[in-house]
């Protein structure tokens, strides 16, 4: 199962760079850590402490200024 979700990965990793810059792709690799926490906590059941939600909002909350900054700063 680990060497399929790695290909799995790394398929759609190498997909998104054939479409898109790097400099678009890149900042979505701060969501890995996100992703691989909230699954282990959905499957194995893993615990998900407070501090961890609160370092997925700010991660999420950074991605989020990150794309849409200049949008919501222009209002035009």
């Amino acid at each position: 199962m680990l060497i399929l979700s790695h290909f799995f990965g790394f398929g759609v990793w190498s997909w998104l760079l054939s479409r898109y810059p790097a400099t678009t792709v890149a900042p979505f690799t701060l969501l890995v850590p996100v992703v691989g926490f909230s699954a282990s906590a959905i499957l194995v059941g893993e615990a998900l402490p407070s501090w961890k939600l609160i370092a997925a909002c700010l991660i999420v909350t950074g991605l989020f200024i990150n794309l849409y900054g200049d949008r919501l700063t222009k209002r035009t």
